[in-house]
């Protein structure tokens, strides 16, 4: 069997997975997205949806929904007053992918759970979707929000290069 690896992941839409295609609904993917701007712009200081919003081509409603969320999972907080908005409330280097998707998305699971499964259910279950969901589950969980803003910084710079001859 061919192992899914973090390199299967393309970003934010997980799509690739060894010929197979994970449905992550908008919520997960602009939550991941909106997280790491975050992370990435913040810098000590708190940022304002509308500022996550336009850099990133997001309805600042729906961002609000999605950081609601986060917010209840501790993954970012929340600062009221003029100069408020948003600081990560989590160590990037600790929090994962998985962590943040089962946040906005609930159980990435695709096991059945249904109790009255004839033997040919249960070699699928227990050959494919089990195989399936640990797979995502050790792929995701071994991408910390540090990796993702460390392979943003190596993208950045490598565009940002300029050539002379």
């Amino acid at each position: 069997m061919t192992p899914i690896t973090e390199n299967a992941i393309l970003y934010t839409n997980l799509t690739g997975l060894v010929g197979f295609n994970m449905k992550i609904s908008t919520k997960g993917q602009y939550g991941i997205k909106a997280v790491l701007d975050l992370a990435i712009y913040s810098k000590g200081q708190c940022v304002a949806l509308k500022h996550i919003a336009e850099r990133q081509n997001i309805s600042d409603r729906y961002l609000e929904q999605v950081f609601s969320l986060l917010k209840k999972s501790g993954f970012v907080k929340s600062i009221k007053g003029p100069q408020g908005g948003y600081l990560l409330d989590c160590d990037p280097s600790v929090t994962t992918v998985y962590e943040l998707l089962t946040c906005l998305e609930g159980d990435l699971a695709y096991r059945y759970t249904d109790d009255s499964l004839d033997v040919l259910d249960e070699c699928i279950n227990e050959s494919v979707w089990l195989e399936l969901d640990k797979n995502v589950s050790e792929t995701l969980t071994a991408i910390s929000l540090t990796d993702l803003i460390e392979r943003y910084n190596v993208k950045v710079n490598k565009s940002t290069f300029m050539y002379y001859i």
